[in-house]
């Protein structure tokens, strides 16, 4: 697999559906509808594999989040393979209603230490989550955390 190009541009994955539907024949609606389905489930694999590639490298990897109103960051970092999201309500100041983004992983010195960190969640935790945050992790999604002193 080395050198194998594991991503396809929007571009290039739109051309690949256009020859496949402009090779296939004329459709009856429930036929239409069948393919259709099937084409968006190739699609969601494709992206949980991208996904899934992604979280492996950024195991263990710092990052910085910082908030757009009162300009505090915290250090977070990967525990285990997931999707972490670019913006998450602030974590820095109480009572901030600011939203903090993330640095993409753009950490000049990997050895900081994280104040927060990103985990998956028993199944325990999990069940006392809310419905939106338990639906996160089932798709791969990490839950943030102060890291223990």
């Amino acid at each position: 697999m080395s050198g194998e190009k594991t991503t396809l541009s929007e571009g290039e994955r739109k051309q690949m559906l256009d020859q496949i539907l402009a090779s296939a024949p004329a459709q009856t609606p429930e036929e239409k509808a069948a393919f259709d389905k099937e084409i968006a489930e190739a699609n969601e694999r494709i992206n949980r594999k991208q996904e899934r590639a992604a979280a492996s490298i950024l195991r263990g990897k710092r990052n910085i989040y910082t908030c757009d109103e009162c300009f505090g960051h915290i250090v977070t970092v990967d525990l285990t393979e997931g999707v972490t999201p670019f913006g998450t309500g602030c974590k820095c100041t109480e009572g901030c209603k600011g939203m903090m983004q993330s640095s993409v992983y753009q950490v000049f010195d990997q050895r900081m230490k994280p104040s927060h960190e990103w985990y998956k969640p028993s199944e325990p935790e999990l069940a006392a989550m809310k419905p939106g945050t338990q639906e996160h992790v089932r798709r791969g999604g990490l839950v943030l955390r102060k890291c223990a002193e």
